[in-house]
């Protein structure tokens, strides 16, 4: 392995991890609208029972409404059938509107995931918060998790530097830990100040990004 090569190699494998993390996450997010109880079936409920295709229509772009609205009304047709036609005919209609919302998100729906899907602490922190108004819980969950990742960062860093003018190898070592404190701090800083961290969707009423 070349000088070049040993260098690089950490540094690749560290914005590996770090793309798959961040990743991840924004998966992890969205994913959380593909639950029974999720945002985006709960609203469906609320369509069917009071009749009204309105709620729901946020989650979808515009030239989705057709076919959720062509399935609302099946769905208001069947399930006077019986309970059991009914629960069918609403799983129907879930199904429909949750798999057109991943469209938007140019994702795969992989089917309703069960209850709680998804919801970690920080998931659960945002929906509280839209609901309370006070999003400071939610800051101080994110503030917390950079604090320590930087902080994780650059002890390493400043403990391999002492070392770095031994050998060569731990000059290595310290050129490794150098890099993955700055592109932490400069990724994070980055995304912080990103307007949109998603695709925004057409901006006469489509859906937004979850």
């Amino acid at each position: 392995m070349t000088h070049n090569k040993r260098i690089l190699h950490p540094v690749i494998s560290f914005l590996a991890v770090l793309i798959i993390g961040i990743f991840g996450a924004v998966q992890s997010a969205s994913a959380h609208c593909d639950a029974i109880d999720g945002p985006v079936v709960t609203d469906a409920r609320v369509d069917l029972k009071s009749g009204k295709l309105d709620r729901t229509l946020k989650w979808i772009y515009p030239e989705q409404v057709k076919e959720v609205s062509a399935a609302f009304d099946l769905t208001n047709k069947v399930k006077k059938k019986g309970p059991e036609a009914q629960k069918l005919a609403e799983l129907y209609f879930f199904e429909t509107v949750v798999r057109l919302h991943r469209e938007t998100e140019k994702a795969p729906y992989t089917g309703l995931k069960p209850a709680g899907y998804n919801a970690g602490p920080l998931v659960k922190g945002v929906d509280r918060a839209l609901e309370t108004g006070n999003i400071s819980a939610v800051e101080k969950m994110v503030q917390k998790q950079v604090s320590a990742g930087i902080a994780k960062r650059f002890a390493d860093a400043k403990a391999k530097k002492a070392h770095s003018n031994h050998n060569a190898e731990a000059g290595r070592s310290y050129v490794a830990a150098y890099v993955e404190l700055m592109h932490y701090i400069e990724h994070v800083h980055d995304l912080a100040g990103t307007e949109s961290v998603t695709a925004s969707p057409s901006a006469d009423g489509g859906a937004h990004q979850h």
